[in-house]
């Protein structure tokens, strides 16, 4: 799906944040490049029909993107205009939520992490629009080589690359935290619960 996508240009590399252009899409991941096929749905049936389950249940449109990153590969910060569930399938990444720094005067202080999680494959992780997600590596081991001048750090070996989905939830008038309490709400209302059960849910909120 990758190579197919090289060819149509739903597949891109980048590099450090910008496009990496090579011979093919294959050199430049030999190059430490990060390869991202966009509409991955249409590759996969399988995902195909989890995109249209998200969409027809909670959204209005779901697209996905498939993501492989070199080992010890990570790329800027994303920062999206719509809510993204991230889908770990291979290797193991840290992704940290915060507020974003951009437009913050310098003098400001740094914002906090909200959020810092370790994904392995099958996990996911749900980033709301507007929040930055920064990725790094789970265990951070290097072996260092000396040199001349000075030491390089170099990947540890047996490093993994990494694969994982990003799903873009669009809905026109409410974001992923409107649509689950929206969910929860009609859930409880119509659900037979037990009046143990009943009973906590009330003191909850009162």
């Amino acid at each position: 799906a990758l190579a197919e996508g090289g060819g149509s240009g739903s597949t891109v590399a980048h590099k450090r944040g910008e496009p990496y252009f090579r011979e093919n899409i294959f050199l430049a991941y030999l190059d430490q490049a990060t390869l991202s096929l966009s509409g991955a749905e249409q590759s996969f049936p399988a995902l195909l029909e989890l995109c249209d389950a998200l969409a027809s249940s909670s959204f209005d449109y779901v697209s996905a993107r498939l993501v492989l990153e070199p080992p010890d590969s990570h790329g800027p910060p994303l920062l999206s205009d719509a809510d993204v569930l991230a889908v770990q399938l291979m290797g193991e990444q840290r992704l940290t939520l915060q507020r974003p720094i951009a437009g913050l005067p310098v003098s400001a202080p740094r914002p906090k992490p909200l959020l810092s999680a370790t994904l392995r494959p099958g996990d996911a992780l749900l980033v709301p629009c507007g929040v930055e997600c920064r990725a790094s590596a789970a265990q951070q081991v290097f072996s260092v080589r000396a040199a001349s001048a000075a030491s390089a750090a170099q990947p540890a070996p047996g490093a993994e690359p990494l694969v994982y989905l990003l799903l873009r939830l669009r809905a026109a008038e409410q974001n992923v935290d409107v649509s689950l309490g929206k969910y929860l709400t009609d859930l409880l209302r119509d659900a037979a619960l037990s009046k143990e059960t009943d009973a906590f849910l009330r003191s909850a909120v009162t």
